[in-house]
């Protein structure tokens, strides 16, 4: 139920984000599906992309449950990589936190 409600309160502040960000546009009805589109298809796109590239890499049977990435790119020598694609990780996950917690800041400020 916990897993649940945390989904659905991310899900919230995304598109609470997206909400925030509309303010600023001088089109809204027009540019809040567009960009939604564009960045759910750049998204999606990424997503299968990486997949495809992980796959092609190495065996799905062998690939780690909990690293997958960074486990692939040591089994083809490359260990090196894992650093980075950590360090990539973290960044990434940061950048998306931050994002969410300025949502919350003006859901909470201006309401």
């Amino acid at each position: 139920m916990l897993a649940g409600a945390a989904s659905c309160f991310y899900a919230y502040l995304g598109f609470e984000s997206i909400a925030t960000a509309g303010e600023e546009v001088a089109s809204p009805s027009t540019a809040i599906p567009f960009a939604t589109l564009v960045t759910m298809g750049v998204a999606t796109g990424c997503y299968v992309l990486a997949s495809a590239a992980l796959t092609l890499a190495q065996n799905y049977a062998s690939l780690d449950d909990t690293a997958p990435f960074p486990e692939a790119f040591a089994s083809r020598g490359l260990s090196w990589a894992r650093i980075v694609i950590a360090i990539g990780s973290v960044a990434g996950k940061i950048g998306v936190l931050s994002s969410l917690v300025l949502s919350l800041l003006v859901l909470f400020i201006c309401h």
